[in-house]
């Protein structure tokens, strides 16, 4: 039987995350082919689970890319609208 101490232990320890270290790095600057994505299209299908108002009941709807990016715009202009009409000062009928 081999004795062996524990700084020999530690050492081996140390030199498997040094070389697990290495090929991490080595692989990340290569580039794996699976993390590629194709180009985006706008007639793409994206399907979306949405929860239907007043309900836990969620509800799976597909939209072209085209329509989600207009549809956030609309959302997002209107929501700028709201926020703009907020903070007008009201008006007092009495001027």
């Amino acid at each position: 039987m081999a004795v062996v101490n524990e700084t020999g232990m530690l050492m081996c320890a140390r030199c498997g995350a040094v070389v697990l270290a290495a090929v991490v790095a080595v692989a990340s600057s290569l580039g794996c082919e699976t993390g590629r994505q194709r180009p985006q299209s706008p007639n793409d299908v994206v399907c979306l689970k949405e929860p239907q108002t007043g309900s836990h009941i969620v509800e799976t709807r597909c939209f072209t890319r085209a329509e989600l990016d207009e549809r956030r715009k609309a959302d997002q202009d209107m929501l700028e609208k709201a926020q703009m009409n907020s903070n007008r000062p009201a008006r007092r009928r009495d001027q």
